[in-house]
């Protein structure tokens, strides 16, 4: 049977395309909103809601925030699936996690360790023995160096860099284009180069 996307905005598109390139058949996509059609045309259908019954096998990625994926998770009834873009490389040793998205172009170095439900984006390397927890985001064009760390729902920017041996901690964000020359630490938001934690607002203030 056929793959579910879940999500439906531009991201889910794109996963789309990863599953079109692999020959991989998809049932439709489910999706809370009133998704703009007009990127499925003639790709794939609306199958309702997330998490309600469809003709699926399992279910694939189509959120690209790690929060939303967490959140969305205890929905979802069937199993997730991986998939990598023929395009990518990935090296044999490499270990990939259940849920995981691999898009074209990116690379995943030997001995890298990538956990459940992550997404790796256009042209992103992953370099040798990195550690990848569940839900982590990296963006297009980044690059993760070897022997680094990135834990539990962690996202790297786009075009942004991390520096061999450094850790970046749970739920973090590395902005786009900034470069991680040391450990960045959980629950905050670096940018520059070298990156730099946000000032932290009040308790309250968003």
């Amino acid at each position: 049977m056929a793959v579910v996307i879940i999500g439906g905005g531009g991201h889910a598109s794109d996963v789309l395309s990863v599953f079109e390139a692999a020959s991989v058949p998809v049932a439709g996509f489910q999706d809370d909103g009133e998704p703009d059609m007009r990127r499925f045309e003639g790709r794939a259908v609306h199958l309702g809601r997330i998490g309600s019954d469809c003709p699926a096998s399992g279910f694939a990625w189509g959120i690209g925030w790690p929060q939303g994926r967490r959140t969305v998770l205890p929905l979802l009834g069937l199993p997730p699936i991986s998939i990598v873009h023929p395009g990518a490389t990935v090296h044999p040793n490499a270990r990939i996690g259940r849920g995981t998205v691999i898009m074209a172009g990116a690379v995943v170095s030997a001995g890298a360790v990538i956990g459940d439900h992550v997404l790796i984006h256009h042209n992103a390397v992953i370099g040798h023995d990195c550690r990848m927890g569940d839900f982590v985001s990296v963006m297009p064009g980044a690059a993760v160096s070897g022997d680094t760390r990135l834990e539990e729902g962690c996202l790297i920017g786009a075009n942004a860099t991390v520096i061999q041996g450094v850790a970046v901690g749970a739920w973090s964000r590395l902005g786009a284009g900034s470069v991680a020359t040391r450990n960045i630490p959980p629950g905050v938001t670096a940018v520059g180069a070298p990156a730099v934690e946000l000032e932290k607002r009040p308790a309250g203030i968003r």
